[in-house]
């Protein structure tokens, strides 16, 4: 079960970093590493809680 969860989770996660480095080019007060270490956390847990929620 984690095995089919994590990866769309991580998947979401990068998605989410690739989109946190265009907006930070967009908005440079924004640290890089905060916005990618934010962007790549919330990705990865609400793909991985809405997962387990929707499989319950």
């Amino acid at each position: 079960m984690w095995r089919a969860a994590l990866l769309p989770a991580c998947t979401t996660g990068a998605f989410c970093a690739v989109f946190a480095l265009v907006i930070s080019s967009l908005a440079p007060m924004l640290g890089t590493t905060q916005v990618l270490a934010t962007s790549f956390a919330s990705g990865f847990l609400g793909s991985l809680v809405a997962q387990l929620i929707l499989r319950k």
